[in-house]
């Protein structure tokens, strides 16, 4: 299926349509001796089916959902299928063509507000994008918000550099992120790509690319809530000798937003000269698995949107009043 899918894409690229994925909000967890309890409120705007995915660190379980636009669920599991130590679930809506995640509403200026993503975007959620033809498809790619004047810039980086999908993975592969050396399950953060391919994935999913004052006023919630600043930064004290599985350092609120990976942020600084091309650099925050503890959270870099980096993913937002 892949082989013919990449023979029509090579003949005339396939023109994707945007998917605005669900989102989830106001999830409520309850364990006892014998279940897990998780209620959820879900919606899709495009008015498409639910169903559901749900990890509990490396336990992924497949749930049929209720099949309507606005969906106030509630699963029970059986606490024996858990494995130690027990996470919080991972929940993830499939409208049968993109997942969306779990948002929490922050502010991050005053009489502002912003949903941002519970979690770091996982390579699930990245591959709908790869699958429908995203990186065919120029719509996704023009960047027309006025941060920069070419605003076919990543359009022509892409088809220059020939990307098919981030860096580590194999287009042919099933699923295609599984010859990945840093992050080679559905859950783990999605590595390896560009500022640009981060936008792209954006546009199609309906959402926006964290800005710092949005990922910081997560941080910000993500500190009054932790009893201690935990994450997965350099070395194996931490359990992982590369990147975590999306969840495995939660709070109440924001999960894994001290370390695992950076993320890359919306805004723009100085212009750079990168591989033959002029472009403006784009910031990242928030420390990765291969840095040290003093990277969280108020080490801020910045690198040219083309890099495409092992440890650098990133974290999506919206504007709560667009979704209702």
């Amino acid at each position: 299926m892949r082989i013919l899918t990449y023979l029509i894409i090579s003949i005339a690229p396939i023109a994707a349509i945007a998917n605005s994925v669900p989102v989830i909000k106001d999830v409520d967890i309850e364990r006892t001796n014998s279940k897990i309890v998780v209620e959820y409120s879900a919606l899709d705007t495009d008015g498409d089916s639910l169903s559901f995915r749900l990890a509990f660190g490396g336990k992924e379980i497949d749930l049929n959902g209720d099949g309507v636009r606005t969906s106030i669920g509630r699963i029970e599991i059986d606490n024996e299928i858990v494995e130690e130590p027990y996470l919080p679930p991972h929940l993830l809506a499939f409208d049968g063509v993109g997942y969306g995640g779990e948002y929490i509403e922050v502010e991050p200026a005053r009489d502002a507000r912003a949903s941002v993503s519970r979690f770091e975007i996982t390579n699930l959620e990245f591959s709908a994008f790869v699958e429908i033809g995203g990186y065919e498809s120029e719509i996704f790619w023009i960047v027309d918000d006025g941060s920069i004047t070419g605003t076919k810039l990543g359009w022509m980086y892409q088809g220059k550099f020939g990307w098919l999908c981030p860096q580590g993975w194999s287009y042919f592969d099933d699923p295609p992120w599984k010859s990945d050396t840093i992050s080679n399950g559905p859950f783990d953060p999605v590595v390896g790509v560009s500022w640009w391919e981060c936008w792209a994935y954006c546009r199609w999913a309906g959402l926006d690319i964290t800005t710092e004052y949005e990922w910081r006023a997560a941080a910000n919630l993500y500190i009054e809530n932790a009893d201690s600043i935990e994450g997965n930064f350099a070395g194996e004290s931490d359990g992982f000798a590369c990147v975590a599985p999306t969840g495995s350092f939660p709070t109440s609120d924001f999960a894994d937003i001290a370390g695992n990976v950076w993320e890359w942020l919306n805004d723009v600084r100085d212009v750079v000269n990168y591989a033959e091309f002029t472009c403006a650099k784009r910031a990242f925050i928030g420390g990765g698995w291969d840095s040290g503890y003093g990277s969280f959270p108020d080490r801020t870099h910045s690198q040219c949107p083309l890099r495409r980096r092992p440890d650098v993913g990133f974290r999506t937002a919206f504007d709560p009043d667009s979704i209702k």
